[in-house]
């Protein structure tokens, strides 16, 4: 019995994708592709399987959301043409300080292997 490993996974999704956005463009989806199954050895035919369906339906919803929150770029926009931006420099260096002292082992604790 074989267990799957993460670059199997990584296989499916990419042949999932292939899949998905063959379907989407009218072009055949391969037979085996993403998981599915074929009903012969010269079928033309495949069966997403639920996770594959899943996956496609997520990529979907991703693909739709917009690359940039236009609202909040636009409000920064306002806020620095106007000089009401404000930058809290004293935050940002306590929270970069914050992360390299996360960063940082600690004495007596046990070290990553």
């Amino acid at each position: 019995m074989k267990i799957p490993g993460p670059a199997d996974l990584q296989l499916r999704l990419a042949a999932a994708e292939a899949a998905r956005r063959a379907a989407r463009y009218g072009a055949p989806v391969p037979a085996g592709a993403a998981g599915e199954e074929t009903t012969g050895p010269d079928s033309d035919s495949v069966r997403l399987s639920e996770r594959a369906r899943e996956l496609a339906r997520l990529a979907e919803e991703i693909g739709r959301l917009p690359d940039v929150r236009r609202e909040l770029v636009d409000r920064f926009r306002e806020e620095i043409a106007e000089g009401r931006y404000v930058v809290d420099t004293r935050r940002i260096a306590d929270e970069l300080l914050g992360e390299i002292d996360l960063a940082r082992p600690r004495a007596g604790a046990p070290s990553a292997p």
